[in-house]
């Protein structure tokens, strides 16, 4: 796990490229455009329709939760011929239960087609500042693979590593 206080957080290498901008994203209109995403981020899993329905539920509850003033979901998006397109989006939403003001990062991708374009860390820093600022959170959370090239992304912002996580998954029979 990851974590960041305002105070860590440190200025973006990466600027947004022309015509992409960051949104907070309305669920009750674009969780079609995040799942779509998503699926796309996701596209060498045995189950793609599986996972599609999986991610849709997971939507329907990150709708509820932002509805309910618990968080947000977050894009970078981009003007492709005029219309609206999601380049890189990720839910942050704060522990109800915890007067500690903590907020945790959930899903944080780029679409296959955006990538190694600096998105994920434009993404990240807006939504960390969106936390800071909007949010009013003391500190941000994320769970990432320590193995997983986004770690670089996250401690070059300023997160710190701190206790390790454990996840099982069984095996598609």
């Amino acid at each position: 796990m990851l974590t960041l206080t305002r105070e860590r957080l440190r200025a973006s290498p990466k600027r947004l490229p022309a015509g992409v901008e960051f949104q907070v994203l309305d669920l009750a209109r674009d969780s079609a455009a995040v799942v779509d995403k998503q699926v796309a981020v996701d596209e060498s899993r045995d189950e793609p329709a599986g996972y599609r329905a999986f991610a849709e539920r997971q939507m329907q509850r990150y709708a509820a939760m932002q509805r309910a003033g618990l968080g947000h979901w977050l894009g970078l998006v981009a003007n492709v011929d005029g219309r609206p397109v999601l380049a890189a989006s990720c839910g942050l939403f704060r522990d109800a239960a915890s007067d500690e003001r903590l907020g945790r990062f959930q899903y944080v991708s780029t679409h296959p087609a955006w990538r190694r374009r600096g998105l994920c860390t434009a993404l990240v820093h807006a939504a960390c500042r969106h936390g800071f600022e909007a949010m009013d959170l003391r500190t941000l959370a994320m769970v990432a693979d320590p193995t997983d090239v986004a770690i670089d992304v996250y401690e070059s912002l300023g997160f710190r590593r701190g206790v390790s996580t454990w996840q099982f998954e069984r095996a598609p029979r």
